[in-house]
């Protein structure tokens, strides 16, 4: 449904009018790291606990009401697979941080967690014409590929961390045991833990 979601013309139209544009005669790995960076350090944020909307405060005084709270009607329709409440212990208000899937949505927040991250700039690839993957582990990460067509292969993308094919990140960077990962893209499920692993 995400990746659907990124032939959306409303999406891509407003993809277009925010993102940099690719600079003339330049390769899919320059622009692909522009898109990148100007994600990572001007565009979108990480959020481990929202911002309070009533007093401003950031997340720092906050009291976890429920982690995996049924998401009400406005956050269903933006396909919130679950969402976190917080009370702000400032003013004493509720905070709610939405997990959504809807990759438009996304547009306006412009934050979350590495499921949001993944989501939407997988959508800005789809958009640029490049063909592009959601990939998953079981060991709570998500994170994209794309073909790159002069190369003629799929590219590990990390717009958390910045990264360009840099599959050994997990592992050697993080520590991570992997186990399964698992690629999704329009037409198939796909095995590349080979990839993110060194003794497959």
């Amino acid at each position: 449904e995400r990746l659907e979601s990124y032939k959306d013309k409303e999406l891509q139209t407003k993809i277009k009018e925010i993102i940099p544009q690719r600079p003339p005669g330049s390769t899919s790995e320059v622009y692909v790291k522009m898109l990148l960076k100007w994600f990572k350090k001007e565009f979108f944020s990480w959020c481990n606990k929202p911002k309070c909307p009533t007093c401003g405060q950031n997340d720092k005084n906050y009291q976890c009401l429920d982690y995996r709270a049924k998401p009400n009607q406005e956050e269903n329709q933006f396909l919130a697979y679950r969402t976190e409440r917080y009370l702000c212990n400032n003013c004493n208000k509720e905070v709610r941080f939405a997990r959504y899937n809807k990759t438009i949505k996304l547009l306006e927040t412009r934050t979350g967690r590495c499921s949001e991250w993944s989501n939407l700039f997988g959508g800005i690839l789809y958009t640029c014409c490049f063909k592009t993957r959601l990939i998953n582990n079981f060991e709570d990460h998500v994170w994209n590929e794309f073909y790159n067509e002069e190369e003629k292969r799929w590219i590990h993308i990390d717009s958390c961390e910045e990264a360009y094919d840099q599959p050994l990140l997990y592992e050697e960077g993080w520590g991570r045991i992997m186990t399964y990962i698992l690629a999704f893209s329009i037409d198939e499920v796909k095995d590349v833990t080979p990839r993110y692993v060194k003794n497959w």
